[in-house]
Order: C-alpha cells, then structure tokens, then sequence
C-alpha cells in the first residue's frame, strides 16, 4: 500500500517504487479517468496541440519546396 500526502498548492510526490511499477517516467503526463460514480482510472497520457491555421501555413510551404 502507498500513501501519499497533497501539499498546501495542491502537488503530490509519487514514491519511486510505485511509478516503476506503474511504467510512469520523468516527464510522462499522468492522465485520471472517471465513468459515472465508477474507479478511478491512471494512465499515460498525451499532449498533441491542434492549430487549423498553422496546418495550412505548413501545407502551404511544403507545396512551395515541390515547386521550386
């Protein structure tokens, strides 16, 4: 069993032993998951940033380098 306590701003510390054996490394994004009044579930997450415009200006140079 592990315990751990929440500081005065909120942040926990995960003992070592428990995020080797749950695979999490230094800088994985730690993801909670809750249905209804179910468990809770951990996992690793991912952070993926969607730009529409940004997309389009990278299209937009990819086709200029085709062309030249």
């Amino acid at each position: 069993m592990w315990a751990v306590k929440i500081d005065e701003r909120g942040r926990i510390t995960i003992p070592k032993d428990l995020l080797d054996l749950l695979g999490f490394k230094p800088d994985d994004i730690l993801v909670f998951v809750r249905e209804d009044e179910g468990p809770v579930y951990v996992g690793r997450g991912q952070f993926q940033v969607e730009i529409p415009f940004a997309q389009k200006s990278e299209e937009k140079v990819k086709v200029e380098k085709l062309e030249k």
